[in-house]
């Protein structure tokens, strides 16, 4: 009986009791692994960091003399291709002088159309600056141009009876913005329309006809503007004589700066034309 009452007080103890779990020791290898696994979790879950913009560079690799190679970065933004200066036939540079790429356009286009019979260009300076005036002597044709706001515009043209390069149909007297035209009418007079330019436009310019027609003797009425001939150089030889003096400077085929049309000349060779006659003709 004593026996039976241990034992069921020993079985009562083991199922009200609070005795000790025998816990086995942690592995270490284990535990660390555990660890590790738990910070990539960690890791995973973590809001994203901001980042800069990405940058885009260019990188240049250079080769040494000895054969190797060295690699740099140029940065964001990538070097302009290196491009050589256009040249001429001839190797030379063209010009950067405008006019002389507006008149070459016009010089280009007229001998495109023009049958080359008496046909000249030539460059004047009819005022004071050093930009130069175009004359075009086509055939019975003359245009004049001058350079005005980034372009070659027309000031005046004019068509004669015989070549425009003949005898003093077109002249002008130099710096002083004076040209003159030569006109021939049925019965009605010859003389010269002279043009005065304050301003080389069209809209700055004095007009003077001088038609021996209304000179003295004329069949029409008398002009007072020919009292005054002297002053313009204009001489009245009698009936269609009618010519200028020393002080006009002829633009024709004997006009030591008149070249053929057809020679078509590029902009830096206008350019050369010029200085060349700048030179000669500098005050």
């Amino acid at each position: 009986m004593r026996y039976r009452m241990l034992a069921m007080l020993l079985l009562a103890g083991a199922l009200t009791g609070c005795a000790k779990v025998n816990v086995p020791p942690a592995d270490p290898e284990f535990t660390q692994s555990l660890e590790q696994s738990d910070t990539a979790a960690s890791e995973d879950t973590t809001a994203p960091q901001d980042t800069q913009p990405e940058t885009t560079t260019t990188a240049v690799t250079t080769t040494s003399a000895e054969g190797g190679t060295t690699e740099t970065s140029t940065g964001t933004t990538a070097q302009d291709p290196e491009t050589e200066e256009p040249t001429n036939a001839d190797g030379k540079k063209p010009s950067t002088v405008a006019w002389a790429d507006a008149y070459a356009r016009i010089i280009r286009m007229r001998d495109h159309k023009s049958e080359h019979i008496d046909s000249y260009y030539a460059l004047i300076r009819l005022d004071p600056d050093k930009v130069p005036e175009l004359v075009i002597l086509d055939d019975v044709y003359m245009q004049l141009y001058t350079y005005e706001n980034g372009e070659a515009q027309l000031l005046l043209e004019d068509a004669y009876k015989s070549s425009a390069a003949l005898d003093q149909n077109v002249c002008y007297q130099p710096i002083v913005g004076k040209f003159a035209s030569y006109f021939s009418t049925m019965g009605g007079g010859t003389g010269y329309t002279i043009f005065v330019y304050d301003q080389l436009d069209t809209l700055h310019v004095d007009r003077y006809c001088f038609n021996n027609n209304e000179d003295e003797g004329g069949e029409m009425p008398y002009n007072s503007l020919w009292d005054r001939a002297e002053e313009f150089g204009v001489q009245n030889n009698g009936w269609n004589d009618v010519t200028l003096t020393g002080d006009w400077i002829h633009i024709g085929e004997d006009f030591e700066d008149a070249h053929d049309l057809s020679r078509t000349p590029d902009a830096d060779a206008l350019r050369e034309e010029w200085e060349e006659t700048l030179g000669e003709n500098e005050e």
